[in-house]
């Protein structure tokens, strides 16, 4: 027996049947078409994830588990609640973590990252993690009245690096630290979360499949693919597999 073998095949699982779901708030910042091939639940995925990306994800996870119990050996168990629900009739999401402090309460979300290329050309962090975090926190105001500061934290091999988000109108701010420098920095990403949020408001209450990214197929990877390969679940309703892929 080849344990890593066995280990590959414990990653992979079954593809669930196609069934209609809700908005996800990691929804936000993706591909729409990719979004409602899903919410619509009756398209199969063309592409499943590889053993690759499953073990990073699995990783991942343990990487937050980590994270959540040294959180809670300083601020005390009882002052950390995980996968918080937050949602609406088109919305659904669970915020990693909710921290009570004595000056209030914080939504953090966790992303574990590869070290290799740590911040690269100051890439943290991510428009699409930004969106998200924004987005657990406009549905936590609008359920509780309240608005929460709302952080990012990101971790790899001996790296860290945290950000409080806001949503300022045209564009999202993060201001935080990267690798524990006392130096902080400011980070803009050109979004309109209010716009992007009610763009796949509509598409879902309508029904309605957008029309497929415009792309450059002089470009290898710009017809959502990474490395040559296929990077959508839906790929193959979109467009014929990539000439280039392995």
């Amino acid at each position: 027996m080849r344990l890593t073998r066995a280990m590959d095949r414990g990653l992979r699982r079954p593809p669930r049947p196609p069934a209609p779901t809700k908005l996800w708030v990691s929804d936000i910042g993706r591909c729409p078409r990719a979004v409602m091939f899903r919410c619509l639940g009756t398209y199969e995925v063309t592409h499943p994830f590889d053993v690759g990306l499953l073990d990073v994800m699995q990783l991942g996870q343990h990487l937050e588990n980590a994270s959540a119990e040294l959180l809670a050996r300083d601020v005390g168990a009882e002052n950390i609640e995980r996968d918080v629900r937050v949602g609406n009739h088109l919305w659904s999401g669970r915020i990693d973590f909710l921290l009570r402090t004595p000056d209030g309460a914080i939504i953090v979300e966790h992303k574990a990252t590869g070290a290799n290329w740590w911040d690269y050309n100051a890439e943290l962090p991510k428009l699409h993690h930004m969106a998200q975090a924004l987005l657990y926190q406009k549905l936590m105001a609008e359920s509780c009245g309240e608005t929460l500061t709302t952080r990012l934290l990101y971790r790899a091999w001996h790296k860290r690096a945290e950000f409080e988000v806001s949503d300022e109108g045209q564009y999202m701010l993060a201001l935080g630290y990267v690798d524990g420098h006392d130096g902080g920095v400011s980070r803009r990403r050109n979004f309109n979360l209010t716009t992007e949020r009610h763009t796949l408001e509509h598409l879902y209450q309508g029904k309605e499949l957008p029309d497929k990214p415009w792309y450059d197929p002089t470009i290898p990877d710009a017809a959502c693919c990474f490395k040559g390969d296929p990077s959508c679940l839906y790929y193959g309703h979109c467009w014929e597999y990539h000439e280039t892929a392995s």
